[in-house]
């Protein structure tokens, strides 16, 4: 009897060790998986380095009110209605500065090549300036404020010379029959039209329900993402940003939603 008492006594302690153990190890298991989640909700950090020289100056005296970015330069619009054309450490290139608008600049865009700016404004002007020759520049005036505009990526090899401009409806205007210039509506009746982008043979905008796209190439819409924020979050406050990744990836960020 004292035998089986002795050998219950030792497979109890034994079995107690046992369920210790693992608890030990779940909870080994918790504090490794709570580690992983604080390290991927961890920010990553960016490095970045301030732009400053003639950049510094204008902003001083003038408030940037858009900005597009090329490999060769960036191009900044200002609430006064000048392009201004820089190198990337914010130094002014000499006889780029335009001041073809009377009043805020609302978006910039330009060729794949860095040929050739457009750009739109409240004071319904749209401008497409060459940056070394003037051939193919176009200043168009509308009845009303000009929200987005964008170029043709091949817009300075082109025999077209396309690009699109947005307000209450969508425009493409291009070179017809005999040189003369056409516009065709894409898209109207959804609201104001405040951000375009152009890629390979897709054009994307955003209007009041959601972001569209246009296959240049078929003449046809193919895609509508609609907007997932409620009408408290306005348009003309929060506004939508576009950007194409690549030819078939869109990023969109619009007020507290981020959708690729």
């Amino acid at each position: 009897m004292a035998e089986n008492t002795e050998a219950k006594e030792e497979q109890y302690l034994s079995s107690e060790e046992e369920d210790s153990e693992e608890e030990d190890s779940e909870e080994d298991d918790d504090d490794d998986n709570e580690d992983e989640e604080e390290e991927e909700a961890e920010e990553p950090k960016l490095k970045y380095e301030r732009i400053r020289n003639d950049l510094e100056k204008i902003l001083e005296k003038h408030a940037a009110s858009c900005m597009a970015v090329h490999s060769k330069f960036l191009a900044m619009g200002t609430h006064w209605g000048t392009v201004h054309v820089l190198d990337h450490q914010g130094n002014n290139i000499n006889e780029k500065e335009e001041a073809v608008h009377t009043t805020t600049v609302n978006q910039i865009s330009l060729d794949q090549n860095g040929d050739y700016i457009a750009s739109c404004s409240d004071d319904g002007r749209v401008a497409v300036t060459g940056l070394y020759e003037s051939e193919h520049n176009v200043v168009q005036v509308f009845d009303c404020p000009i929200k987005a505009v964008a170029l043709d990526p091949k817009f300075s090899v082109g025999s077209s010379r396309r690009y699109v401009t947005g307000r209450d409806k969508l425009l493409l205007h291009e070179k017809g029959l005999f040189n003369r210039n056409k516009s065709t509506v894409i898209h109207e009746g959804e609201g104001q039209i405040r951000n375009i982008q152009w890629r390979s043979c897709f054009i994307a905008w955003s209007n009041e329900l959601g972001v569209k796209v246009y296959d240049v190439l078929h003449r046809q819409r193919i895609t509508f993402i609609r907007r997932d924020h409620g009408e408290s979050l306005r348009s003309e406050i929060y506004a939508c940003s576009i950007c194409w990744k690549d030819d078939k990836t869109l990023i969109i960020g619009w007020a507290d939603t981020i959708k690729v």
